[in-house]
């Protein structure tokens, strides 16, 4: 296989967010799709080695914004350049939904909280 069709690909961009045992932390991930309708559930893609992971497989649950075309580039690469192990990528008194989770919303046209029910080791 011509491993150059990957990058043939479509993606959007997702922001995860996360609070466990009182840190709060993001990333962003490019993989995030609607797995089933009735009952809703959706597929993300993380990185395992991210603290962000880490961190929702203690907790079981995360936020995932949906980042839209206007989203600004600092954002971007606040949560995708940056490490949760060096520095706060979100201030405490962020948005937080139901569960205590943060979600952005400068840039974001969607947003959902999730529990999580499977995780996969691939």
């Amino acid at each position: 296989m011509d491993k150059k069709a990957y990058f043939k690909l479509s993606y959007g961009l997702f922001v995860v967010g996360v609070e466990s045992q009182g840190r709060i932390n993001g990333c962003i991930i490019n993989t995030a799709a609607q797995a089933t309708s009735e009952p809703g559930k959706l597929v993300a893609t993380m990185l395992k080695t991210n603290l962000t992971t880490e961190m929702i497989l203690k907790k079981r649950s995360m936020t995932i914004s949906v980042i839209g075309m206007d989203c600004p580039l600092d954002t971007i690469k606040r949560f995708g350049m940056s490490s949760g192990r060096e520095k706060e990528k979100l201030p405490a008194d962020c948005a937080r939904d139901g569960q205590g989770n943060p979600y952005i919303e400068e840039g974001m046209i969607a947003r959902f909280s999730c529990g999580v029910s499977q995780a996969i080791d691939l």
